[in-house]
């Protein structure tokens, strides 16, 4: 929505432009906004990374306790594409200092599978009304999760990929514009 938005702008501005400077100054500033929008890409998906890796090194030092599951399953997300990807789902509820908390994390991260198989290995142990082991903040008791690891390898190649287009766009605007 926002590349759509971003492109609305940029033939907005071309198109106020005087005659004579249409031709180079409304695509420099359009090139210029949407180069500044894609730089921005990786280092958020960089961060979300960072972010996801932090929460899982300091959740191997919370506090356990047992719960138990209350729900297994795997969601099917399709791609624009008709492709598929898979999404273990889990919902447990567990007790701290007699209130009850529920959680839904299995890890940190994107925790998604090209197949439906590698989503099911991944909750397999899970059984409804079985006993989990849930890692919690004793600070925050809702900020819980059942696995301390950082799943970030959609992350890692979502930012590369957004590298990658971000050296194939100044590559393309910079011959367009040295011309």
């Amino acid at each position: 929505m926002r590349s759509r938005a971003m492109w609305t702008m940029g033939v907005a501005l071309a198109l106020a432009m005087p005659a004579q400077a249409k031709d180079q100054t409304g695509a420099k500033i359009f090139a210029g906004v949407v180069g500044v929008i894609m730089l921005l890409i990786p280092v958020v998906v960089f961060t979300l990374r960072g972010r996801a890796r932090a929460k899982a090194a300091a959740a191997e030092n919370w506090a356990t306790t047992t719960g138990t599951v209350t729900a297994v399953s795997i969601r099917r997300d399709r791609t624009r594409k008709g492709g598929s990807w898979y999404r273990p789902q889990i919902a447990y509820r567990f007790e701290v200092q007699r209130q009850t908390y529920t959680g839904k994390r299995l890890s940190f991260g994107w925790t998604t599978f090209k197949t439906e198989a590698a989503a099911a290995a991944a909750i397999e142990a899970y059984r409804v009304d079985g006993p989990i082991t849930v890692r919690y903040d004793s600070n925050n008791p809702a900020d819980n999760v059942i696995n301390a690891k950082a799943v970030t390898t959609t992350y890692t190649v979502m930012a590369w990929a957004f590298v990658a287009l971000d050296v194939l766009f100044i590559a393309v605007v910079a011959a367009a514009l040295l011309k």
